[in-house]
């Protein structure tokens, strides 16, 4: 058994020792340019009042916008499954927290037994005077514990397990920032391409008008001498004309075909980037799994009525 003196000296080396085993950890030295793409720029805006930092997605006023960005940060299973890993974290901090300091425990059991005669034992208490075959036992125990972390181990464990929580926190809060730029990009980039559909929509049907005659109806009125300008708006001097034009196609080679075909294919490329931002849509609302979608991002029914109407305008033309 050590001594006192020993004991003493140990349990003060552990309680005041600042060391531990292990490398100390050292700060990443990661300089920052001085100025950023665009500062200048930023520098001379003046706003008109302060950003709102946790929900800035609301800055551009829209509030369809705002629901949709919402409604991401809800249903993103990643974004879901976040919390979990920190609350994991946190326990994990806990249990290392705990491994610091002094555990205790209490434990008792009863017991009653009978005693069999036929074994050697029961043989010898059989042959005792009054000897009762039943037994009572009770049994009850206080016991303590404290890992004196002589060598830091313990220490270092709750660096650990401090920084993975810090960093789950992290994680958790750039995941959300990520999920709500996606959606913000991905609903502007639609708004867009909505703009652009339509565009593409206009010019098919200037396309498709040029198989039609043109009919166009044009009036003059007005003055008009060469004797001087005393007479300029005299009775002998009023004019007036009316005229009637028409202009028809009949050939050009399939150039109106191609104007159509043209438009057609700027269409088609302006429904698939669509589609490419209606993955990405789900992809930034559900993340890895899938729930629901809202029906404002879909545009399958819009581009069959699309194309159902131009292939009767072609039809008809």
């Amino acid at each position: 058994m050590l001594p006192r003196r020993t004991l003493a000296m140990l349990i003060s080396a552990s309680l005041s020792a600042g060391c531990a085993i292990g490398p100390d950890y050292v700060r990443p030295d990661m300089p920052l340019p001085e100025r950023y793409l665009g500062q200048a720029a930023v520098d001379q805006r003046h706003a008109t009042a302060s950003a709102d930092l946790v929900a800035w997605w609301t800055g551009f006023g829209d509030p369809q916008l705002t629901r949709f960005v919402i409604l991401a940060l809800e249903q993103n299973l990643d974004l879901a499954q976040a919390p979990a890993r920190v609350a994991q974290a946190r326990a994990g901090l806990g249990a290392a927290n705990a491994a610091l300091l002094p555990s205790g425990n209490i434990n008792g059991q009863a017991a009653r037994t009978y005693q069999s005669v036929e074994t050697p034992l029961g043989q010898v208490l059989d042959s005792t005077p009054d000897f009762d075959r039943y037994g009572n036992a009770y049994e009850v125990n206080l016991g303590a514990s404290w890992e004196l972390d002589l060598f830091g181990g313990l220490r270092r464990g709750r660096e650990a397990a401090l920084a993975e929580y810090l960093a789950s926190e992290a994680d958790a809060t750039a995941t959300q920032l990520a999920v709500a730029a996606q959606a913000v990009d991905i609903y502007i980039s639609i708004r867009g391409l909505q703009a652009r559909l339509a565009v593409s929509n206009a010019r098919i049907g200037v396309a498709i008008a040029e198989y039609y005659p043109k009919l166009s109806l044009s009036g003059l009125i007005g003055s008009a001498t060469s004797v001087s300008g005393g007479s300029l708006f005299s009775n002998g001097a009023s004019q007036a004309a009316g005229m009637l034009g028409l202009r028809w196609r009949l050939f050009d080679s399939g150039c109106i075909s191609a104007q159509i075909h043209l438009a057609r294919g700027q269409e088609a490329e302006v429904l698939a980037c669509l589609s490419a931002c209606n993955r990405g849509r789900r992809k930034c609302l559900l993340g890895s799994g899938y729930r629901t979608c809202p029906g404002e991002w879909t545009h399958s029914g819009a581009r069959e009525e699309l194309r159902l109407r131009h292939t009767k305008k072609v039809s008809s033309a």
